[in-house]
């Protein structure tokens, strides 16, 4: 599951890609086991401002691919990533 938050206290995993909110409304992403009541995996992802999650897709050998919106300058992309730069106000 994915989407946004405002709780700071929201369940993240040990070793979370990010452990800590940024912003008043980051994005976070979820996995539970099958019984649904342990984490498999949880983490935030966001940047200095707010972001939210709108869709997402599990791809054949497990990865995650996500969508949504950021206002932040600083969202966390990776190498070879299409954009790295906020170019306005929601991108």
């Amino acid at each position: 599951m994915a989407g946004g938050t405002k709780s700071p206290d929201y369940d993240i995993i040990t070793g979370a890609f990010q452990v800590t909110k940024d912003a008043s409304f980051d994005s976070f992403v979820t996995k539970l086991n099958s019984s649904g009541n342990a984490l498999i995996y949880s983490t935030f992802i966001g940047g200095n401002d707010d972001e939210t999650v709108h869709d997402i897709v599990m791809g054949a050998s497990g990865e995650v691919y996500v969508t949504g919106f950021t206002s932040s300058t600083n969202y966390p992309t990776t190498t070879g990533a299409f954009k790295t730069t906020n170019m306005g106000y929601l991108d």
